[in-house]
């Protein structure tokens, strides 16, 4: 079994006898802390109704083996699990960890975020599975540094810095990648949509975060960062498909796949450490000639902010918060995105229906090249919102997050929660589910996030849409995101026709936001040309 973990997805040498013996050892205590704790659970839940395990499983493997050969389809694993409860909550039994508690039950998430937010922490094995990739940030710690931590960003994503700072940035480096659309369908040229994106929105935050220009939009090549940074995440986000003690095994004998992680992050460091080093040291030039209020990038301003609340400058602190809006600003557009194009060349009828939306209310976008919507002109778009609630409530940012419960808890509908349970909350699965969206829950129907009178856009609980989060841990730049989003698909769907070269599979591979698997290949058509073409 070992050697299956080891050899999965990635070629490693043969185990040393130290990891052996810790396989020996961990089975045994695997075997005996899991019948110690069914004892006592049997004595402590005799009052209790528990939630059952999807199966029995294999002694004292567990599902353990069931999850690691569906790891490259866990999303739709866990639905088909799903299912088969009627939607009902699960738990699986995993080797040497805790049992995985399941839940896809909309009115939970409503609890387990918001209602009985202080129940539940991100929980220790998520910490461990990111903290040497994004640093100690607001998404893993807790208590009073994840208080003051998100009071930074909260004041860093505010409706000013929105509109004066962060907007032209990502303005300017949108008419770059447009000179790459209008290229391409002048030329008649294909190219790679996703990782493009991915290049797009790291130069954009590249500039807002560190106020740094990389330039691979117009460079035509990954800047070395950003191929780091997606190493880093993939085999992070692998981490959770084996148990613990094994990867922490690989990264103390720097084995394999957590070898390339470490190199993946001192080459992410090797850039973002430097960027830090000298912001505070221009900072500390700054305050001397009392020259304060001119900062623009974020990194800039959260030193400013810590001086003035009187918190002492510590780097590695700076950096996990930069980085940590740098990540998610790049993956949540650059996915986001990469799936609608491809959701509207499936579904023509609703990229021409949104498209006719664009020319009615922004007829800029078909007669000036220059135009570019602003916020406000964005704000009176509901079928352009509708198409991104769509794509986000099948396709989520962040498809599956995960909690640990801390103290017992029982939901309104009398479910009970132990204190210890760990929680993984398939948000992918709860927008698939027919007994939350109805019999058509699979479909791609924009139309269902809209009011079938007015056409104004509906107000859905969060929890069936919980594509930001919910609750206090809200994702604090959902506002950029969302106008990022709406100012890049305007401007691409109102000028362009996106169109798959055939014959491309396109899945999601196994990653903490949901991203394509594999190069998505396109071409591009000017609208006009496309309509006379077609005449």
């Amino acid at each position: 079994m070992l050697q299956f973990f080891l050899n999965r997805d990635l070629k490693l040498q043969q185990p040393s006898l130290l990891v052996a013996g810790l396989i020996a050892a961990t089975l045994a205590t695997a075997l005996y802390i899991s019948r110690t704790k069914s004892l006592k659970t049997n004595k402590d839940q005799e009052c209790v109704l528990p939630i059952p395990y999807i199966s029995d499983g294999l002694p004292v493997l567990g599902h353990t083996l069931d999850m690691v050969h569906n790891a490259d389809r866990f999303l739709d694993w866990l639905l088909e699990l799903t299912k088969s409860r009627d939607g009902e909550p699960f738990k699986l039994r995993l080797l040497g960890r805790s049992d995985l508690l399941i839940d896809a039950v909309p009115e939970h998430h409503e609890q387990i975020l918001k209602t009985q937010f202080d129940h539940f922490i991100k929980g220790d094995q998520f910490y461990e599975m990111l903290v040497d990739v994004a640093g100690p940030n607001i998404v893993l710690i807790e208590g009073e540094r994840w208080k003051y931590q998100r009071k930074v960003l909260v004041s860093l994503f505010s409706a000013r810095v929105l509109r004066e700072h962060m907007m032209p940035i990502v303005k300017k480096h949108i008419r770059v990648l447009l000179g790459i659309f209008e290229e391409a369908a002048v030329q008649q040229t294909s190219f790679e949509i996703n990782e493009l994106m991915h290049r797009f929105t790291l130069d954009s935050f590249a500039e807002i975060g560190f106020g740094s220009k990389l330039e691979s939009l117009k460079s035509g090549q990954e800047h070395p960062f950003g191929k780091a940074l997606d190493e880093a995440l993939h085999i992070a986000a692998a981490r959770r498909m084996v148990p613990m003690w094994l990867w922490k095994a690989k990264r103390w004998l720097n084995l394999g796949s957590e070898r390339k992680l470490r190199e993946s992050v001192e080459v992410m460091d090797s850039l973002v450490m430097g960027i830090i080093s000298e912001a505070i040291a221009k900072h500390k030039e700054r305050r001397q000639e009392e020259d304060i209020g001119q900062e623009k990038d974020i990194v800039s301003i959260i030193l400013e902010r810590m001086h003035a609340d009187g918190q002492p400058v510590e780097p590695a602190e700076v950096r996990s918060i930069a980085l940590l809006s740098l990540i998610a600003g790049r993956d949540t557009t650059a996915n986001a995105v990469s799936w609608i194009l491809h959701m509207l060349h499936k579904h023509p009828r609703v990229e021409e229906k949104l498209r006719a939306e664009l020319l009615a209310k922004l007829p800029k976008l078909a007669s000036s090249p220059e135009y570019m919507p602003s916020q406000e002109e964005l704000q009176d778009l509901p079928y352009l919102d509708a198409v991104i609630n769509e794509n986000l409530r099948l396709l989520p940012i962040f498809p599956y997050t995960s909690r640990q419960c801390i103290r017992d808890t029982v939901f309104p509908d009398g479910t009970f929660i132990r204190a210890g349970d760990v929680l993984g909350l398939p948000h992918y699965v709860v927008g698939r589910l027919k007994s939350v969206w109805g019999e058509d829950a699979v479909e791609f129907i924009p139309e269902r996030f809209l009011d079938a009178n007015s056409g104004e856009l509906l107000d859905l609980p969060a929890a069936t849409s919980s594509a930001f989060g919910a609750g206090p841990r809200i994702c604090v730049g959902r506002r950029l995101a969302t106008m990022e989003m709406k100012l890049l698909i305007a401007c691409i769907i109102g000028r362009y026709h996106v169109a798959e070269l055939p014959g491309q599979s396109v899945c999601y591979k196994l990653a903490l936001s949901l991203t394509m698997k594999d190069p998505l290949i396109v071409t591009v058509q000017r609208v006009g040309q496309t309509a006379a073409e077609s005449a």
